[in-house]
């Protein structure tokens, strides 16, 4: 129900509204029930020797315009409606004959009420804006803060990784970390849900990743990272993530993942590997059981290997484009776009994400040797 709706349906006589064609805009019960005018009607058809010229003449005095009005059956008792401006349109009030003096001063009082209520609204919305500017200015600062913990691009000579935040505050994350024989390691990571709670979190994990890194094997990293983050964890919240080392000589990567999309071993003859999630995410179960798992070692020579963050999975690339439901999905659809054994491996691909309307964070890293040859791929998927 609209605000001057409300207002006139509490008083105990009747208020009607006009719109500025004289025509019945709102009116209250009391008003609809004892005269015969409907929403719509025009306000000379609500007495005999209503003048549109007198009417004009008087409603700019400060008396408004007086004239009777005619109940829907005969009554002993007469009416007249007192009209006057009201926004871009009139408003009258109903009154007895008698008792003119008592009716002008509730007309007085009603637009009174409408006035405070007005300025109310305005110191409101005035409230409003400095709270959507203090908002903005705070998403802003996340912002920045959020660049600050997690790049959006990550590129080495063998290392290429490429970051799109949903919103403000990312849940998504990848970083990387040299050790002193020259090897190195990626993390790319996923925090379940959105906001500070996510950020707190990823923040987090990252400070145990740079503090774990260089341990022997990746269980050792993951077991680690685990303990120092076993009592952090929010209820709900867990940590999807993949550990990739790449040894000094690039040639050779050890892969751990952990609840992330299969990660991806493409040969440059067309050949697909996939490696599949090895358990859980972190904060799901105790470390024991992750002092169980073993890391994928493989050869990287005259491969690329591709790591996801889940929101590969749930990737807009445009209306024709067919949602992916697995990472089969990816490697049939979207693997072709990417240009692996380019120069400038998926560089378009991102540039056409950054044109589309995303529904979740997207991590995607490429790890490759040194030299890069061009060529092209035609997926096929390997067991």
């Amino acid at each position: 129900m609209r605000r001057e709706q409300d207002i006139i349906s509490a008083f105990h006589l009747g208020v009607v509204i006009f719109d500025k064609d004289h025509k019945i805009l709102e009116a209250n019960d009391y008003f609809l029930a004892v005269f015969d005018a409907p929403y719509g009607a025009d306000m000379a058809s609500l007495t005999d020797d209503f003048s549109s010229r007198k009417f004009e003449r008087n409603i700019d005095t400060a008396n408004g315009h007086r004239f009777k009005i005619e109940p829907k059956e005969r009554l002993r008792r007469q009416y007249h409606l007192n009209v006057r401006r009201f926004g871009e349109g009139f408003i009258g009030l109903v009154q007895d004959s008698s008792d003119i003096a008592r009716s002008e001063a509730m007309l007085q009082s009603y637009s009174q009420l409408i006035e405070k209520q007005n300025r109310e609204i305005k110191q409101k919305n005035a409230q409003i804006e400095i709270w959507r500017s203090r908002i903005e200015t705070e998403l802003q600062q996340a912002a920045h803060v959020q660049d600050l913990l997690v790049p959006q691009r990550l590129d080495t000579s063998h290392i290429r990784s490429r970051c799109q935040y949903l919103r403000e505050m990312s849940g998504d994350f990848h970083e990387l970390a040299d050790a002193e024989d020259g090897s190195c390691t990626l993390i790319v990571g996923d925090v379940a849900g959105k906001g500070i709670y996510a950020a707190i979190m990823l923040a987090q994990t990252l400070t145990a990743f740079r503090a774990s890194h260089h341990l022997p094997t990746l269980t050792d990293v993951i077991c680690q990272m685990i303990e120092m983050l076993e009592d952090r964890f929010p209820d709900g919240l867990f940590v999807a993530l993949t550990l990739v080392r790449q040894s000094a000589d690039r040639q050779q990567v050890s892969v751990l993942n952990l609840g992330n999309p299969s990660v991806l071993l493409c040969d440059a003859n067309g050949a697909v590997t996939q490696i599949e999630s090895a358990g859980p995410a972190i904060g799901i179960l105790p470390a024991d059981f992750y002092r169980m798992l073993v890391a994928d070692e493989m050869s990287l020579t005259n491969k690329r290997l591709l790591v996801f963050s889940d929101g590969i999975i749930d990737i807009n690339l445009g209306k024709d484009f067919v949602p992916f439901e697995t990472s089969a999905d990816v490697i049939t659809h979207a693997l072709p776009l990417m240009g692996l054994f380019d120069h400038a491996p998926f560089d378009a691909f991102f540039e056409r994400i950054s044109h589309h309307e995303q529904t979740d964070d997207i991590v995607i890293s490429l790890i490759s040797p040194d030299s890069i040859s061009p060529d092209n791929i035609s997926p096929e998927i390997n067991s």
